[in-house]
């Protein structure tokens, strides 16, 4: 009988967003099982998960360095090569491009941390690019999350903060559906409702957590805007608004220009002196820099002043003014929730005292999305609940040192990202776009664009245009990509190099998301399972090019270890201590609410915007042409929106699904068995009108492409739109079931359908949740 050892560590799972705390259970360093853990603070599971094992043992995983022998268009053949000549042939093309035509043309892409590992290795591979001097780091930031991490820094001056659910008495859910994608925050929400909080969600479809809520509201798709706006009209008309904190820590009092739409002052002005109105209806001098308090009590919030020279009015009345056409019955026409659920969403956030919030992709992957979020934070902000106890609150954080650091790039270079000149204050402040990324590749345009260095990410079956996209990437001179499966990314690299599992490699993470208790928490995983093959953990192929370019210094020598340590540095905290500790440390953190209101320097602290308030105007997006106001922008990439509508006549939209992780785990049995074929949902209604049955084989077409699924009824979701999923490409030889070409009409990838005509004019997000369609039953 052969020997066994059976191992239980305490670790954490890095397969998706919610970073569960897991016990992990291993014979011979080989993981056969993995368990929640009880104790963590974020212990939990999902069947992601628990379906680790299958998938680091998986016989599919890629093994060796392959490089390509044939060319690109054709289907792939590979030579196995050693670690040695992979890096140095990789690191010499590097050099070259970069001498011959700059490291701008060089883009590079890695997975999205909610859905891998990435948060680990990441940001060494940021240092590593910066280090290069290339800006062009190409991800899903304007689909994903830009407007309400981004978006909300034009009102808040920070992204969202935290949800309070623990303390919060009404919490809105809108357009996210964490009883799929987040077990944490669903464990939260179910803590919180039965502790007694109301739950409010808004999404189109009658989600999992949308069935578990006190209200549920289903606006036509892309409407959310007006839904928000009408919700602002009832608070202003039924004064269920905190006026005390719009007067103190909003600009909405300030007075505005009606003709040019900039802040009145005073003469000779300091850059955060403004002009209110005082209760005898004159201008009043106010300086943001001082505690409101000693100035609050003499001014109104709303109100005009008129002169020889000039018409103003304070920015509430231009609120006001703004939302006054947003009556219940016209939101109900927009939107089509009925009258009595819009009163009762208005009632509710009239009483729902403290009120928290969270937004997910449902309001991101629009063509208006930027002017959606703007306007929920300024419905926020009537609440007054910003920063506040059972509010959103500013969490602390674990000091601890940068990785990444934008200070290794010149200022020159990042200007140079793609899609800057075109987006200044939207995503490519942060990342570039895969549609500009095949731009530039096809067209040349800014510049031309040489190579790809591809770590895990699927570029292909996630971005609309998926035709341009395999365009682009034949055309591209050099293509490296790492990954531990063959993916559709690989049909045209020049190098795959294979990648250890999150399982297989040593990771860091300080500070898990969520509440002040998982906040401080700090964990340190070891690799739990035995490195297959030949593969490498993405952070040693990392230190692997770093080195080889010449930067030895800057990455600790290669050593990982050295690099969590300086990590660590500022929290006083060691590897080896961590390592004493495997199921982590909790460094308590102080929360301090009402941030904005401390006492610094004489003054007060403030908001990180311009005017050092709360933003319900923006002077700032107006001087970039934007509206300093939101406002109900026609989503018109939906057919009732559209002039010639009628040949895609159906609502086109998108959900995840708990078993995959976006394009990966359908070659998974375990996971694969919950779905086994790509599937549109489809109304027992709009079924009816195109004669289909349950689990009949259709084709979705799009003015742009084609696709095929099987029809699965549902009255989850509104008459006249279809939903289906991104990802959809491996097959599963466990279960006999095939793969699907992501660029045939034959095969499931729906991203061949959106087009990028419409995009939202500030972030550049991509219609994925409202696009028009048709479909076709095959015979």
């Amino acid at each position: 009988m052969m020997n066994t050892s059976e191992k239980r560590r305490s670790g954490f799972c890095s397969q998706c967003v919610s970073k569960c705390g897991v016990i992990s259970i291993t014979e011979n360093d080989r993981l056969k099982k993995v368990i929640p853990d009880k104790s963590h603070p974020n212990g939990g599971i999902c069947p992601k998960g628990a379906s680790a094992p299958q998938i680091i043992n998986h016989p599919d995983r890629i093994l060796f360095p392959l490089k390509r022998t044939n060319p690109k268009g054709e289907e792939p053949k590979w030579k196995r090569i050693k670690w040695e000549e992979a890096i140095q042939t990789i690191t010499d093309k590097l050099k070259q491009i970069s001498s011959e035509t700059g490291a701008e043309s060089v883009s590079y892409t890695f997975p999205t941390v909610g859905a891998s590992g990435s948060f680990n290795w990441g940001p060494y591979l940021h240092r590593l690019m910066n280090l290069y001097g290339t800006p062009n780091y190409i991800s899903h930031t304007n689909v994903c999350q830009w407007a309400r991490d981004e978006g909300s820094k034009y009102t808040y001056g920070v992204g969202l903060p935290q949800p309070d659910f623990e303390h919060a008495n009404l919490i809105l859910i809108w357009g996210h559906n964490p009883a799929d994608t987040n077990l944490q925050t669903w464990k939260r929400l179910m803590g919180a409702k039965k502790r007694g909080s109301k739950l409010v969600v808004i999404d189109p479809r009658r989600t999992t957590t949308a069935a578990a809520a006190d209200l549920w509201i289903a606006p036509n798709h892309g409407t959310d805007s007006a839904l928000i706006l009408g919700c602002i009209r009832f608070l202003i008309e039924n004064h269920s608004f905190d006026h005390k904190f719009l007067l103190n820590w909003t600009n909405a009092p300030f007075l505005v220009d009606k003709q040019t739409g900039k802040f009145l002052r005073p003469e000779n002005h300091h850059p955060y002196e403004f002009l209110a109105l005082d209760k005898n209806e004159k201008p009043y001098k106010i300086d943001t820099r001082e505690d409101p308090q000693t100035w609050s009590e003499n001014i109104l919030l709303t109100g005009e002043y008129t002169n020889e020279s000039v018409s103003s009015e304070t920015v509430f009345s231009q609120l006001m003014k703004r939302v006054s056409s947003f009556t219940i019955e016209k939101v109900e026409k927009i939107t089509g929730v009925p009258y009595e659920k819009l009163v009762e969403l208005g009632e509710l956030l009239s009483d729902g005292d403290p009120i928290s919030y969270y937004s997910w992709n449902g309001l991101e992957q629009h063509v208006n999305s930027s002017s959606t979020n703007r306007a929920l934070c300024i419905l926020y902000s009537l609440t007054g609940y910003f920063d506040k106890q059972g509010g959103n609150i500013i969490l602390p954080s674990l000091p601890v040192n940068p990785i990444k650091d934008q200070n290794l790039i010149p200022r020159s270079q990042q200007q140079k990202r793609l899609g800057r000149e075109k987006r200044p204050l939207g995503a490519p402040k942060i990342s570039a776009t895969g549609y500009d990324f095949a731009d530039a590749v096809l067209n040349e345009t800014p510049y031309p664009m040489r190579a790809l260095l591809s770590f895990g990410s699927n570029m292909v079956t996630q971005n609309p245009e998926s035709g341009n996209m395999m365009e682009a990437l034949k055309k591209l001179e050099y293509h490296v990509h790492v990954d531990m499966f063959h993916n559709p990314m690989t049909r045209f690299a020049d190098i795959v190099l294979p990648a250890a599992h999150a399982w297989e490699s040593p990771s860091l993470l300080a500070g898990f998301d969520g509440s002040l208790q998982t906040a401080q928490h700090i964990q340190y995983n070891p690799a739990m399972s035995k490195a297959s093959g030949e593969t490498r953990p993405d952070l040693q192929i990392i230190m692997d090019l770093a080195l080889e370019m010449g930067y030895e210094e800057e990455f600790w020598n290669g050593d990982i270890e050295a690099a969590f340590n300086y990590y660590l540095e500022p929290l006083n905290l060691t590897l080896d201590q961590l390592r004493s500790q495997p199921a982590g440390i909790s460094i308590p953190l102080q929360v301090n609410y009402c941030k904005y209101s401390e006492k610094k320097n004489g003054g007060v602290s403030g908001f990180s915007t311009p005017t050092r308030k709360l933003e319900i105007y923006s002077e700032f997006l107006l001087q970039h042409g934007y509206d300093p106001l939101p406002q109900f922008e026609k989503p018109l990439t939906v057919p009732y929106y559209q002039d010639k509508s009628y040949n895609f006549p159906l609502v086109l939209s998108s959900n995840k699904l708990k078993s995959f992780c976006h394009s990966q785990h359908r070659n998974i049995a375990k996971l694969r068995k919950m779905h086994p074929d790509p599937f549109i949902e489809i109304h027992p209604q709009t079924a009816h009108m195109y004669k289909l049955n349950d689990g009949d084989w259709i084709q979705l077409v799009s003015p742009h492409g084609r696709m095929k699924a099987v029809t699965r009824m549902t009255q989850s979701i509104p008459v006249g739109t279809v939903y289906t999923q991104s990802g959809w490409w491996d097959k599963c030889d466990e279960l006999e079931l095939l793969g699907f070409d992501p660029f045939s009409a034959e095969g499931a990838n729906v991203n061949q359908l959106i087009g990028i005509e419409q995009l939202d004019p500030m972030s550049g997000s991509e219609p994925l949740k409202s696009y028009r369609c048709q479909i076709y039953k095959m015979s």
